[in-house]
């Protein structure tokens, strides 16, 4: 009876660590051609916006404000993320 316990627990851990392991994987960087309109990016969302206003091998980072709460939108250039 106790080899069964130990066989589904390490089932169990092989289990979590494969759904861990999938969260690893980053997910592709998508690029914008221009800016979300007012209230279009959610408070706290990270989006990158390539519309040639920064240097070569930079693009614009947002990150979402809230206008309730007087939270201004974050802007600035940044290298590429890969």
């Amino acid at each position: 009876m106790t080899w069964k316990r130990g066989g589904l627990l390490a089932m169990g851990c092989a289990a979590a660590l494969m759904a861990g392991c999938a969260t690893l994987v980053p997910e592709p960087v998508e690029y914008l051609p221009q800016d979300p309109p007012p209230g279009g990016l959610a408070y706290g969302k990270k989006v990158y916006v390539d519309d040639g206003q920064c240097p070569a091998s930079q693009v614009k980072q947002l990150i979402g404000g809230d206008a309730k709460r007087n939270i201004p939108r974050q802007v600035e250039c940044v290298p590429r993320p890969q």
